[in-house]
């Protein structure tokens, strides 16, 4: 990845956001997330752990494969609802991810990872799923 940055404009927050760029883009990092806000254990807003701290991850790009991954990684068979708009609260924190991208069958850590740093967003397009527990789950999106 290549980062333009002109003569003049680079400010202690373009600082960390290129630093965030280089430890995020293209690496196979495990990352830890959680759900928040929901009405059960198996829902709620996506939260992803980066460097000690807790953020979001904007709604851009995010559809089935993006949910099935979270929810493989926390253990269930796939995702049953995929949630854009904030469904489950804007998140308190950071938004450190403008886009995710996985393919099917994706496991989360390999997806391509793109941050705010490239692209803002703002919390009411934070994401959220509802994960199958294989109980009085309709299995649609």
């Amino acid at each position: 990845m290549t980062i333009y940055v002109q003569r003049g404009e680079c400010s202690a927050r373009h600082h960390i956001a290129i630093l965030l760029v280089l430890l995020t883009v293209g690496s196979n990092v495990a990352y830890d997330i959680r759900l928040v806000n929901g009405n059960s254990k198996h829902e709620g807003r996506v939260e992803i752990l980066v460097d000690g701290s807790w953020g979001t991850i904007c709604d851009t790009n995010w559809w089935v494969a993006e949910s099935d991954a979270v929810c493989k990684k926390l253990g269930y068979e796939h995702g049953s609802h995929t949630y854009k708009g904030a469904h489950f609260g804007e998140g308190p924190d950071q938004i450190l991810f403008y886009s995710v991208n996985c393919s099917k069958g994706m496991d989360f850590d390999d997806c391509h990872f793109e941050p705010t740093s490239i692209q803002p967003c703002s919390h009411h397009r934070d994401v959220g799923v509802k994960c199958n527990t294989g109980e009085d789950d309709d299995g649609k999106f």
